[in-house]
């Protein structure tokens, strides 16, 4: 709070050494796993960010991953007077004042109005009749839309407009539309990172006379803190590539008494669990090529080749992810354009015997980044291979998986905060990842591979129909 909500929003501070502190907190001290506490805080950030990113009140429901609700959050009002320009909003502010004296206040107003559509039960019954009186109007929908793009502005102090921006520069691709920015996930810490780190690097280009595209300019002088923010805008996105998506959990915790005498008590507690998500990896290899290019043109050394080294274990970690989740094709152009630009003896062998190769020195140096990538990948693999017939394939990596399962568990048996799901969750995590993965055709996602689950597997079919149904229930709730 000392250095976003004081420094830089309070007074304005122009020192880019600022957003990249800030920068790094959110991509190590919360998206990291050094701290203890790193679950807590992952989850905390998740909750409080995923209800400022959907809204029930438009038609269709948008979500954060619709580029068209960033649209609206942008051009929301960005003041309280702004918002009550509308008469049609003054009367709805109005009707929720007269329900529950919480609402009287102004200052507080939006979060008792975002707390309400949370949770009802916490006001007037009336309060609540207001919101169904409205519900399926554009006022509602404008005032639910300002509500939180103002929440992200005041208390986040993030503006939708530069999130828009940074979803356009560095949102997820898919592999055969990689002109298309997705949206990013803003329940993510390394999102956040990339948000303040590129904030600072527009502070120090626009503080020396240069545009942020101009950037590049060989007469502009770079300090170590700009090429430290570079720094965690690429590897930020390294980060989401290695462990983008995000799944929240039920798990049982075993909570140990004061007392000797009386047994643990199992308490469920939420956990947010991470996997790989390819869609990252183009928007990665256009960042970091440009810094390389940056730092060529500067003639300094010694941040060009750390650039580039990075670049190249990135390529190479990239090459077996994308293989053994399957996407062979892939796989082979990250590869081929990896033997064109770092021309290693290391690299002259075929893709799938250095993919072998790969996967043996990662297992030897098993760290937890490495190990969730490597068991959702294995699985996801096996899950296609499962629906093309390749019985024997797909057994033989599902047993692989395991292997690397066992071999992680017990080298870290010891570090709960290191710990992984149960493997029959990480297996549901890579069939939810395999049904939704856009690189696979729809009929062969949905039609072959449930219809042989079904066949098959009949049990997992009912659990995955009834995970779907929840998650349809939910939505229809939102």
């Amino acid at each position: 709070e000392l250095l976003r909500d004081q420094a830089i929003d309070r007074y304005k501070l122009k020192d880019i050494g600022l957003y990249h502190e800030l920068a790094r907190i959110f991509q190590h001290k919360i998206g990291g796993i050094s701290d203890d506490d790193h679950k807590y805080y992952k989850l905390e950030l998740y909750s409080q960010m995923d209800a400022l990113l959907r809204t029930s009140d438009t038609s269709p429901e948008l979500t954060g991953k619709d580029s068209k609700y960033f649209d609206l959050l942008a051009e929301a009002p960005d003041s309280w007077e702004g918002a009550l320009d509308d008469p049609n909003i003054v009367e709805f502010v109005n009707a929720l004042k007269d329900t529950d004296e919480k609402f009287s206040d102004t200052q507080n107003f939006v979060g008792n109005y975002l707390s309400l559509r949370e949770n009802s039960s916490r006001y007037n019954p009336k309060a609540g009749q207001v919101i169904d009186k409205y519900r399926g109007s554009k006022t509602l929908q404008k005032f639910d839309i300002f509500a939180k793009a103002y929440r992200l502005r005041k208390v986040w102090k993030l503006d939708p407009v530069f999130m828009r921006k940074v979803n356009q520069m560095y949102g997820p691709v898919e592999w055969d539309d990689p002109n298309t920015h997705l949206p990013m996930d803003w329940r993510s810490a390394d999102t956040h990172a990339i948000y303040w780190a590129e904030k600072g690097l527009e502070v120090a280009t626009v503080a020396s006379g240069y545009f942020r595209q101009d950037s590049n300019d060989e007469s502009r002088d770079i300090r170590p803190d700009e090429t430290n923010t570079d720094r965690i805008v690429v590897h930020s996105l390294q980060n989401l590539f290695r462990m983008g998506k995000m799944k929240v959990f039920p798990v049982d915790v075993q909570v140990p008494s004061d007392d000797p005498l009386v047994p643990a008590k199992t308490v469920t507690v939420k956990q947010v669990f991470l996997q790989p998500d390819l869609r990252f990896f183009r928007p990665y290899n256009d960042a970091i090529l440009k810094v390389i290019k940056k730092y060529g043109s500067k003639a300094d050394e010694g941040a060009e080749k750390t650039m580039r080294d990075g670049h190249r274990n990135m390529l190479k970690n990239a090459v077996l992810l994308f293989y053994q989740s399957g996407h062979r094709q892939q796989a082979q152009e990250i590869y081929d354009d990896l033997k064109k630009q770092y021309p290693l003896p290391e690299f002259n062998v075929s893709m799938k015997e250095y993919a072998r190769n790969r996967l043996l020195d990662e297992i030897q140096t098993l760290g937890l980044p490495d190990a969730r990538e490597q068991i959702i990948a294995m699985l996801e693999d096996s899950y296609y291979c499962f629906t093309i017939g390749e019985d024997e394939t797909a057994a033989a990596r599902e047993s692989d998986a395991k292997d690397v399962y066992d071999y992680y568990n017990e080298k870290y048996e010891d570090v709960n905060r290191l710990d992984l799901p149960k493997f029959d969750e990480m297996k549901l995590m890579a069939i939810q990842a395999f049904r939704t993965d856009t690189q696979f055709p729809a009929y062969l996602r949905e039609n072959m591979f449930m219809g042989r689950l079904l066949t098959e597997n009949p049990e997992v079919y009912k659990l995955l129909m009834e995970e779907d149904k929840k998650k349809n229930s939910t939505q229809e709730q939102n």
